[in-house]
């Protein structure tokens, strides 16, 4: 094994065990009670599966490297982990009630703008993508606005919006962005 192996296999184990818990939280909301609140916490889940999934799929572009140094490593680590971690207090945040509940959710998209912000570092150290590339920063501006309307609790109408918007990022993430790097 290579180093890239060992490195994947770890980074695999912790996105199995993210993918594995947003499933279990998915399959614990309760959809009687409280519909809309339920969708929203619905199309988070979904969001970041699918950024867990578009992150395994986007490593492999870096496969051919042949040094790491933990700078890298940390990074690359980074990423799942911070999904991972944002799942879990969206699962924390169903068990609760009102001001808890919401403090659990900013916790949670805290963590997704930390993803966000780490993942456009990678693009720029690893991919050679431009601080103004528009296929990259356009969709993250666009997700930064969607988190900000749960984050800053701007109006509990909107928060069905953000969810479907970090929904709508992350499927255009895997579909425009990951899948156009591999070909």
């Amino acid at each position: 094994m290579n180093v890239f192996e060992y490195i994947m296999v770890l980074m695999t184990l912790v996105l199995g065990l993210g993918i594995t818990e947003n499933l279990k939280s998915i399959t614990n909301l309760n959809l009687r009670y409280s519909p809309g609140e339920s969708f929203t916490f619905l199309g988070y889940f979904i969001a970041i599966i699918i950024l867990q999934l578009d992150y395994w799929h986007t490593i492999w572009l870096i496969s051919d490297r042949t040094s790491w140094v933990l700078v890298d490593i940390l990074i690359w680590f980074y990423l799942p982990v911070s999904l991972y971690l944002s799942g879990a207090f969206f699962k924390k945040a169903l068990s609760m009630e009102g001001v808890q509940r919401d403090s659990a959710v900013r916790v949670a998209i805290l963590v997704l703008f930390t993803w966000a912000i780490t993942m456009s570092i990678t693009g720029f150290l690893y991919f050679d993508i431009g601080l103004f590339e528009i296929r990259l920063l356009g969709p993250l501006i666009f997700l930064v606005a969607c988190l900000s309307m749960r984050f800053f609790r701007i109006k509990p109408e909107l928060y069905p919006l953000s969810s479907l918007g970090t929904l709508l990022f992350s499927v255009y993430f895997l579909i425009f962005i990951g899948a156009d790097e591999i070909q």
